[in-house]
């Protein structure tokens, strides 16, 4: 099981430092191939998921799906599905944590 104290910390602070992007600047991000991380909300739709996991599947990058609360609590953000991660040393970090599940 993912620790959500600590993910949720990693998530915070990268927040706070402007490394996560949401929504359309996300799908740039991974189109760019700016992005490190994928992470996406266990409670969003199938169909957002599919289209998500087969997008970070062709451009190459890592995905994981994670506790909606522990995403959007810590990211202060209400009602995100997916978010990326564009700094290496964050998203090495949290790739720690959820690979522990």
């Amino acid at each position: 099981m993912i620790d959500n104290k600590k993910l949720g910390g990693l998530l915070g602070l990268a927040n706070r430092g402007r490394k996560l992007v949401y929504g359309e600047v996300a799908h740039k991000a991974i189109a760019d191939k700016k992005s490190k991380l994928l992470l996406i909300s266990d409670e969003a739709s199938a169909r957002t998921t599919e289209k998500l996991i087969n997008r970070a599947k062709y451009y190459e990058m890592t995905y994981y799906i994670v506790d909606d609360y522990t995403l959007n609590n810590s990211t202060g953000n209400a009602n995100k599905k997916y978010l990326v991660v564009l700094d290496a040393g964050f998203s090495k970090g949290i790739e720690e944590i959820c690979k522990e599940m």
